[in-house]
């Protein structure tokens, strides 16, 4: 009789562990690498955990649960006015880190996730008229009436260099 009384409160342990789900803990690293403080929240579908306020180039830890039955689930990150959508999944890292930049979000990234940088580059064209080429091709004004003229200017050949 005590083996099956054992065994009884073994099934009603079990049940009981499946009716709670088991939890998976993500701890996830925000990074604040801009120069003004910025709050931060998740938006999962169930809920909503406010992470708190992470001052310029400073850091903090946030713990999120997750029940292992509702992965993959979706959520996003509001961190001021930028959003970023990702889902975890069985296979997500436990250990995340999440980059706060001036104009985007980077992340969630695992451990040896490897980020490149890139940087957005804006120039303009500037005219210099009445400079002397040092190198490269010598322009070749057109024959009278040649060339293409636009707007800008007529476009004339180029020849090469001759030193």
């Amino acid at each position: 009789m005590s083996t099956m009384r054992k065994m009884g409160w073994m099934s009603l342990l079990l049940v009981a562990a499946m009716a709670v789900g088991c939890t998976r803990d993500f701890n996830l690293t925000f990074r604040n690498l801009t120069r003004n403080p910025v709050d931060v929240a998740l938006d999962g579908p169930a809920r909503s955990e406010d992470v708190g306020t992470i001052g310029p180039a400073r850091e903090m830890r946030f713990e999120l649960k997750i029940k292992e039955n509702y992965l993959p689930e979706p959520w996003t990150i509001q961190a001021g006015k930028l959003t970023r959508k990702f889902t975890f999944t069985k296979d997500t890292p436990t250990e995340l880190w999440i980059n706060i930049q001036e104009e985007s979000i980077v992340g969630p990234l695992g451990k040896d996730d490897v980020v490149k940088e890139s940087t957005k580059k804006s120039g303009s064209v500037k005219v210099i008229e009445n400079q002397p080429v040092l190198k490269g091709d010598k322009p070749v004004m057109p024959p009278e009436g040649g060339g293409k003229t636009t707007e800008k200017g007529t476009i004339i050949k180029q020849e090469p260099v001759i030193e």
